[in-house]
């Protein structure tokens, strides 16, 4: 109709604006209620909206995450300082507080949904952009058109000629300027929702990331014996990942899945080596629990990562520190620098039996020592010129 009635076009092309928005609408309501969750029992509170949502819409992330999607897979060295730029400004926006529960996704069902959202709304905005919509100023309709006698063909009422659409033929708007406008902008919507959905998929996944691994490194590391097996939290954040893996990954193009999963092992190694501050007096047998940890995740992260070249070896060289005594890995930082001030500080105090992050702030650390010079050592540590951060 909107081919073979030209008269009526700017009315036609009106009705498909509205159903566009409509269907804009009614796609925004859907992605709201999917990262939203009502806590039992709490019918007047508004529904909480999950990090991952509320993270993809802050302008500090976003240049990150659109760097991040349009870096070549081979340009290792670029992706890098990418994660690493996420990785803090994420940690930045966590802040003191631990992340919980309730800030994820209510479920891995919702991201598949979300995967199908971003694939459907996608396509739409391709096959709008194809519409090629084109301006004219002076379009015919029953307010503008032409008086009788203006026309060159004689009048023959009982003839009105009707062309015919192709079947071949690209459908194209025909809109006012000002109709134009308002289509590119609303062409311009779709993309944002569709890069929000697909921003948000990853956040999530890399927020679950980080509730689990919070949780296996407030655990019990003061082990009597070798553990056979990984911490249950990490055997719970494994399967989270490959569900997601094998639920979200068809959904989206192979582009969008590497975007969702690159990066996952910086993250992992970063959260280890931050929390290791709330580590209780673990012995050897609990960092060796730690180191078996790791080795589980590494293997984790080689079966859903595209291009896997993360060996997690940042994170085993940390924990190995602890199997040195305070002297050599002094002498040891002397050579060489890898970890922050903050972090050799925490592994000296686990290697002195010291509680890094102690319940009772009136008890000195020294006191809680089982070597003598611990405090010898944090002023040998204070001396060496080590960056912050």
């Amino acid at each position: 109709m909107h081919q073979t009635t030209p008269f009526h076009r700017e009315s036609y092309s009106r009705l498909i604006l509205g159903v566009i928005i409509q269907f804009y609408q009614r796609c925004s309501d859907k992605f709201q209620d999917l990262v939203s969750s009502v806590m039992p029992g709490d019918s007047v509170s508004q529904p909480k909206v999950a990090l991952a949502a509320q993270w993809a819409q802050r302008m500090e992330l976003v240049p990150c995450l659109t760097g991040l999607q349009n870096t070549p897979e081979d340009n290792i060295p670029q992706q890098q300082q990418l994660w690493r730029q996420e990785t803090h400004l994420e940690q930045d926006f966590l802040g003191q507080r631990q992340m919980d529960n309730t800030d994820l996704i209510p479920s891995i069902r919702n991201l598949v949904y979300l995967a199908s959202m971003y694939r459907s709304i996608t396509w739409f905005a391709a096959e709008l952009s194809h519409l090629k919509a084109r301006s004219e100023d002076g379009l015919l309709s029953p307010q503008n058109l032409e008086p009788l006698s203006a026309i060159s063909a004689p009048y023959t009422p009982n003839m009105t000629y009707m062309p015919l659409a192709s079947s071949t033929e690209q459908l194209t708007l025909v809109l006012s300027k000002e109709m134009s406008l308002r289509f590119q902008a609303l062409l311009k919507t779709y993309e944002q929702l569709s890069e929000l959905i697909l921003h948000t998929i990853r956040i999530d996944v890399r927020c679950r990331t980080v509730y689990y691994l919070n949780l296996t490194m407030r655990g019990n590391y003061a082990l009597d014996g070798e553990a056979g097996e990984p911490d249950p939290h990490i055997i719970d954040l494994n399967n989270d990942l490959s569900e997601c893996d094998n639920l979200v990954s068809p959904c989206v193009p192979r582009s969008a899945r590497q975007f969702i999963f690159s990066g996952l092992g910086q993250l992992m190694e970063h959260v280890l080596i931050q929390s290791s501050r709330y580590l209780r007096r673990p012995n050897i047998y609990g960092i060796r629990k730690i180191l078996r940890n790791i080795l589980a995740l590494q293997q984790s992260v080689k079966t859903i990562t595209v291009n896997s070249n993360e060996s997690f070896d940042r994170a085993k060289r940390y924990f190995s520190l602890f199997f040195l005594s305070p002297t050599d890995m002094l002498q040891g930082i002397q050579k060489r620098q890898e970890f922050s001030f903050d972090d050799y500080q925490t592994m000296l105090a686990l290697q002195c039996g010291v509680d890094p992050n102690p319940t009772d702030p009136r008890q000195s650390m020294a006191s809680q020592a089982t070597d003598r010079n611990y405090s010898m050592y944090v002023i040998d540590l204070h001396g060496l010129e080590i960056e912050q951060n």
